[in-house]
Formats: C-alpha cells, structure tokens, sequence
C-alpha cells in the first residue's frame, strides 16, 4: 500500500463574505525525499502541521510547492491519503529560500481561530444551553465551522446564563465554559472541529464497545498508574459557610487506601451534595491511568477493531477509545502524526466515570452502608 501523502491548498475560507472561493491552488504528492510531514490533533480537533524541505546543500534546491506559486492570506490547507482527509486547517506561516523557494509551511486547525475572535454582540438572551450558544458562536463569528449534521451534535441541557453576560470574552474562552460544564448527566463534552470544518459536540463517553483493543506489549511505549489520589472514603460539606452540613461518609468497600476525603460542594442542598460526593468517590475508586501507544508502519503495531481488522498507523484520532489488556477504554487525547518517518504517537487520557464497572462500585458501596446501619429501636436494619 501506497504512504504517499497528499496536500492540498485552496483560497481562504475564512475571507470576508462574497471573496471565499473554492479553487484549488495546488494538489501535490509529497515525495518523502524532499518533504518532511508532521500533524497533531488535539481535544479541539485537527491542531498543527508541519510541512517543511528536506534540505541536502550538495543538491540544487528543491522546494515543496512551486517556487512561483503565491499562498493567499490564511489559506485552507488539507492533507489526504487516497480517499481520506486526515487534516485541515489555515495556514499561519510560509518561509522561503532561494529563488523564492517554499521551504517550509506551517498550519493550525480552525478551532485554533476562535482564541483571536471576540464575543461582542448583544441580542442573544434567549443563547442559555450549550447547543444554542455554540450554534450562535458560530453562526455569528465563526461561520467557517459549522455544527455537525451526522449526528454528532447533542444539546447538553446545562444553563450557563445568557450569552450576553459573555461579552468581552473570546470565543474560544466561552466554548472551554461549555465544554467543562458538561451535559446534564455531568459527563464532559467533545467540541472539535473534524477535518471538513464540522464541528461536533457529543458526552465523552466510552462507547459500550470500544474503538480498539490491543494487548500489553510493544505498542505501549509508556503507562501510569497513579495511586495519589485515591480514597477509601469521601464526605461532602455543603451549606452556607456560617453553618456547613457535613453529608454521611461514603465509603468504597473495595479500597485499599487510606485516605478520607471532604469535598466542599458550596451552597447547595443534601442531594446535589450527595451527588458530588458520590461522583468524587467513583473518580477515587481507581487510580488515575494514562498511556502512550505508538504505531508505524508495521501492521503488528497498529491498533485493533473488535472485529480484528488492523486500522493503519495514520488513521486514529481523538475522541477514539482504547481498551488496553483488561483495563477499562481511555480516550485518545493527543495525537502526533510523522508522515515520512511513517510513526504515530497516540496520548490516552483518564477512564470514563460513567462506565457500568464504576456504577456497579457504588451500588455496592450502598449497600454495605445500608447494612451497618443501625435501627432506632437497635439492632441492625436487614
């Protein structure tokens, strides 16, 4: 099979209205011997790329695009492989040799241009819910991103005021607000933008079956399990702080530590405070795993479909999840992209708190509590 990349340059697509155009400046296989190809994702989406000469002083030189070929301001810049786009973004950054030579280009995926756009515009109270907001923030200041159409989209049901009272923020500080707050089952999102400029917004939340499955062996290039946050037991304090309530002490039956946690939930009743409590012990329950796989271009290193069909080197990407040995699936965070050196690094980040395995803890943690428990009269409740 062919590694051969492919770029692609089109007209800004971030032009003022009536001044976007669609033309193809320039389709070109890079040659691995003159180009050096590098990309990474992030929990935004397609985040940098790198494309740079290859350059040998005993040759002529030789550029990686035509010497007389002119980038337009913020250009949109692709790479493929065969029918599949693998990134997209704008160019920030072109250098030039001699005679005019392109030397090297450097690009950052579009949700990177929310963090120069200011929120200022009024007229949006009715913008309270992540979907609405986002839908706003786009439309109004970012319509090169659009929200996603397959069924990646959720509306996550959490107020956060109105977007208004955001005025003088930048867009990307007010998408971060949306995301950290989550769904209304408390689950942290995915907003990204994937290649294409569809913007996705969905729980983060491991599938019931999940993406890859590898075993422990060469493609784990690093593993942490860190044990300093763990706890046997975890208590909320809520309240007004002239007179804070503590809730009851939960305790996991299945600990090992020795650490007694309290979380302060602020002004809020017994049962959100419970709830708190609650979702700190799952997180508590285990220890925090991280990993770092690695991939090339030897089918044995890349990572697995449940069905057992190998997913070549260059091809996953964040928001994936991986189950590794008998661990529960992380997702990939972070990945970073070689395109000659043919090697990828993938970044997997903490477990889902949500998953059957942690409720299943917590039911048990209930019921070893109700069973201490005592009657009013004496004796234990049964």
């Amino acid at each position: 099979m062919s590694e051969r990349f492919v770029l692609r340059i089109t007209e800004s697509v971030m032009a003022p209205q009536g001044q976007t155009a669609a033309d193809v400046i320039v389709e070109q296989v890079l040659n691995p011997a003159v180009t050096a190809l590098r990309w990474s994702w992030d929990q935004a989406g397609p985040a940098a790329l790198d494309v740079s000469l290859r350059r040998d002083q005993r040759r002529p030189v030789v550029g990686i695009l035509p010497a007389d070929m002119a980038i337009p301001e913020h250009a949109h810049i692709e790479v493929w492989h065969g029918a599949t786009i693998l990134w997209d973004g704008y160019v920030l950054t072109e250098e030039r040799g001699q005679g005019g030579v392109i030397t090297r280009i450097a690009a950052v995926g579009y949700m990177q241009s929310l963090a120069d756009i200011e929120w200022d515009y009024t007229g949006f109270a009715s913008a309270t819910t992540g979907d609405l907001m986002m839908r706003r923030l786009l439309d109004q200041r970012a319509p090169w991103l659009r929200p996603d159409t397959s069924g990646r989209w959720i509306d996550p049901l959490v107020t956060l005021g109105t977007l208004d009272s955001y005025n003088g923020q930048m867009v990307a500080q007010i998408v971060d607000i949306i995301r950290n707050a989550g769904d209304i089952a408390r689950n942290q999102l995915w907003i990204m933008a994937r290649p294409g400029r569809s913007v996705v917004m969905e729980p983060r939340l491991a599938p019931l079956e999940p993406h890859y499955r590898i075993a422990f062996d060469h493609r784990v290039q690093a593993w942490t399990a860190d044990y300093s946050q763990t706890a046997r037991a975890v208590k909320a304090r809520y309240g007004p702080s002239s007179s804070p309530a503590s809730t009851a002490l939960a305790v996991n039956p299945d600990s090992e530590s020795f650490r007694v946690v309290t979380v302060q939930a602020g002004e809020v009743g017994v049962d959100a405070a419970n709830a708190m409590r609650d979702a700190e012990l799952a997180r508590r329950a285990a220890p925090i795993v991280k990993g770092t796989l690695g991939a090339n271009a030897d089918p044995r290193t890349w990572p697995t479909l449940s069905g057992g069909q190998s997913v070549p080197w260059w091809q996953p990407v964040v928001g994936e999840w991986v189950a590794v040995a008998g661990y529960d699936p992380l997702p990939i965070v972070a990945v970073t992209i070689d395109g000659m050196a043919q090697t990828a690094t993938y970044e997997l980040g903490e477990r889902d708190l949500s998953l059957t395995w942690n409720r299943g803890r917590l039911a048990r943690q209930a019921a070893v509590q109700f069973r201490t428990q005592t009657a009013p009269m004496g004796g234990r409740l049964r």
